[in-house]
């Protein structure tokens, strides 16, 4: 590919669309900081267009040239290319230069499905791994759900929920997740709390056919918030040490067995959001006692 460098007046430039187009944090410091001390030393990649030159890579760097009063920029100007050609090398100098946001992500990967109707196996094999992403494509599958469903984009975008949390409500029915997207932030959940919520609600709507207004309610009265949850513990220490450990000292309701692998499930009856939480609280307490003082935070 033929690149003519020249240089431009910083007033003939325009924002592009590459990822860090969207970004609003401004220039990092250490790159304000070099330009200030050592100028401009790499080329902006621009492509010529019919209403000026639009910015493909060096986003950042163009915000602290404006910062800083530069009044021209040294510029790599493109031949026509592609659209499709134009992310790519967005998205490859920003995979080197600072890496993404989740909001980011969920855009490329958004218009790789839409606007270039990608297949999830392409976008898995050649454009994952430069979003810091596993090259799977199981993944790709459910990034793809997640960009196809109005509300879970907008909350990925838009930084109310994490991509991991908005994949786990894909187990949700459609036309549920909105208000089950409105429990979660009204109880004001860790990220880790969501996800294991949004299994405790997903048994539930099985088991009893709930309707967005019961799942509502329960942001008023959560004790008709019910069940039997099975938590797998972690394998780092060894089985029957536990087991003695928390032999005769479970909390009512609480049962615990050997599983596969050589770990354990913790089989918890519960009653609203603060008897989950206590019982939960309370292994973690009595485990975490015993293990010369250190705290276990997960299972």
């Amino acid at each position: 590919m033929n690149v003519e460098h020249t240089q431009l007046p910083v007033a003939d430039l325009r924002p592009g669309y590459g990822p860090s187009a969207y970004r609003e944090e401004g220039c990092p410091p250490l790159l304000l900081r070099s330009l200030k001390q050592h100028g401009q030393l790499f080329p902006l990649l621009v492509m010529e267009e019919e209403s000026g030159f639009t910015l493909v890579c060096g986003h950042r760097r163009t915000i602290g040239i404006y910062e800083l009063g530069f009044r021209f920029v040294k510029v790599g100007v493109l031949p026509p290319v592609s659209d499709i050609e134009v992310l790519r090398l967005s998205v490859a100098d920003n995979s080197t230069s600072g890496g993404f946001t989740d909001a980011e992500r969920i855009r490329i990967l958004n218009r790789l499905f839409t606007t270039h109707a990608m297949s999830q196996s392409d976008v898995a094999e050649h454009w994952m791994p430069f979003l810091s992403l596993p090259a799977s494509r199981d993944l790709a599958g459910k990034y793809h759900g997640l960009c196809s469903d109005p509300v879970l984009f907008d909350a990925v975008d838009t930084d109310d929920l994490t991509p991991g949390t908005a994949i786990r409500l894909l187990i949700i029915p459609v036309e549920l997740r909105p208000a089950v997207l409105s429990l979660i932030k009204t109880w004001n959940l860790t990220t880790s709390e969501s996800r294991e919520y949004i299994h405790i609600l997903d048994e539930m709507i099985r088991r009893d056919g709930m309707s967005p207004d019961d799942i509502s309610a329960l942001s008023a009265d959560d004790s008709g918030l019910s069940g039997l949850r099975r938590i797998r513990f972690p394998k780092q220490q060894e089985r029957s040490r536990k087991l003695q450990i928390l032999a005769g000292n479970l909390p009512s309701g609480c049962t615990i067995r050997p599983s596969r692998h050589e770990g354990l499930t913790l089989e918890v009856s519960f009653t609203g959001r603060s008897d989950f939480s206590e019982k939960i609280s309370s292994v973690k307490e009595i485990l975490g006692s015993h293990e010369s003082g250190e705290t276990i935070d997960s299972f």
